[in-house]
């Protein structure tokens, strides 16, 4: 694997985990925003109809945006997490 899409798949695993632990803490938690969007648009490239095994044990199906959302959450959704959870 070349090294860019390497240190792509760090950072995205990097931003989407963090949003898991920080969201399950009840934390706040901002990536930078290009950060964000460089993951998006990776994780877009698995997130179309006929990808689903692309996304096999990476990802969970896709979620749907809520209207108006931010990039991260649109990251979350894409990578098969509800953006609007929170621990209860």
């Amino acid at each position: 694997m070349p090294g860019e899409i390497a240190g792509l798949v760090a950072l995205n695993e990097l931003a989407i985990q963090g949003w898991d632990v920080a969201r399950g803490a009840g934390a706040v938690y901002g990536p930078d925003m290009d950060a964000v969007v460089a993951c998006r648009d990776f994780v877009l490239q698995f997130s179309g109809p006929g990808s689903e095994e692309q996304r096999a044990g990476g990802f969970g199906p896709v979620v749907t945006s809520p209207a108006g959302a931010t990039p991260f959450e649109e990251l979350i959704a894409l990578s098969g997490r509800e953006p609007n959870w929170a621990p209860s």
